[in-house]
């Protein structure tokens, strides 16, 4: 409608339509598909296009997405963003094929961004005038101990384990550790390595990477993310060898008194997270925040009421949930290469 171009849908979701169709003309939003003019599936990319017969599609390693790459082809070829209430003088689309660029720092200098934290974890111990401990003690279904911490060849080391003698006695301990400096909107990036993990939820400990405003389940402070009490942005965090994910969470979001979500999860891809590193990776504006996975684009979002304006925790963690089921004798290891923050002045 906003085109000027009155449609007559039809939707449907059925894994019989990945070969047969459906229309004379489609929009397909999917990986499977199987049509003249769409390119075989390629894993970790995010493209969309136009075949010689009319067929659009859009695929991407994470469904979340869609949306806004929908936008990005409407903005093309009808020169408005959905929703501005624009009319366009036509609805002629020709055949295309249009691929999302990998990111790369080197955007962030062309657009005024410069670094304001390098930390490459050398030495032989966590720099304390930097980094602080956090949550030391008891933690969901075990303690959070700076023992779990270490710093060695060039990584910050995170251990996670059941300890007959620990800190604060007999369970499981994980780590957290977190930059004395907060801070608001930038460019936040590491290089990670994850621990073993035995699956998403309850059950075992697991990896993460992420921001944290200051009252962000407080719906007054928050404000739908918009607020004094910001957002939680969960850049990283691992669920499997081939499954991870990236979340914004508010709270105070149409009418929600508690914790409202959007929520990215990205498996299947053929990556191995625990065996090799990847560098995990947010851009937080004033008006986005645009969560990458080695470059690719995994979300683009404005979820809430806006981008947080508030300074906010940066944390790495390995991290106990609210029940473990695992066997006491295993050992969860996260490595951390570096953490890097660009901003601009």
């Amino acid at each position: 409608a906003s085109a000027g171009c009155p449609l007559d849908l039809s939707i449907a979701k059925s894994a019989k339509y990945d070969t047969t169709p459906i229309a004379e003309h489609e929009i397909l939003f999917g990986v499977s598909f199987k049509r003249e003019g769409i390119p075989e599936w390629k894993p970790m990319t995010n493209y969309y296009g136009v075949t010689e017969s009319g067929t659009v599609y859009f695929c991407s390693p994470s469904p979340i997405l869609y949306p806004y790459l929908l936008e990005l082809f409407l903005e093309e070829w009808f020169g408005v963003a959905p929703g501005s209430g624009e009319q366009s003088g036509g609805c002629t689309v020709t055949a295309c094929y249009r691929e999302i660029p990998v990111f790369h720092t080197d955007r962030l200098k062309a657009e005024g961004y410069s670094v304001v934290l390098d930390e490459p974890f050398d030495g032989d111990a966590l720099n304390l005038d930097v980094w602080t401990y956090r949550g030391e003690g008891e933690r969901a279904a075990g303690f959070f101990s700076s023992s779990q911490a270490a710093v060695a060849d060039g990584n910050l080391i995170l251990t996670g384990e059941y300890l007959n003698d620990g800190a604060y006695g007999e369970g499981w301990y994980g780590v957290a550790v977190s930059l004395k400096d907060w801070y608001c909107r930038g460019y936040y990036e590491s290089r990670i390595q994850c621990c073993m993990t035995t699956g998403k939820g309850n059950g075992d400990l697991y990896s993460a990477f992420w921001i944290q405003g200051p009252s962000p389940y407080d719906p007054e402070q928050s404000q739908g993310g918009a607020g004094p009490g910001g957002a939680e942005l969960d850049i990283l965090e691992n669920f499997g060898p081939d499954c991870t994910t990236c979340t914004v969470h508010v709270s105070g979001y149409e009418g929600n008194t508690g914790i409202s979500s959007q929520h990215a999860e990205i498996f299947s891809q053929g990556n191995n997270y625990v065996d090799e590193y990847h560098v995990y990776s947010l851009l937080w504006t004033e008006d986005y925040y645009a969560y990458y996975l080695d470059g690719v684009l995994l979300n683009h979002t404005g979820f809430g009421y806006g981008t947080s304006p508030a300074p906010e925790e940066v944390i790495l963690s390995m991290t106990v949930p609210n029940g473990i089921s695992v066997s006491p004798d295993v050992n969860r290891i996260m490595y951390v290469d570096y953490l890097r923050i660009w901003q601009k002045p």
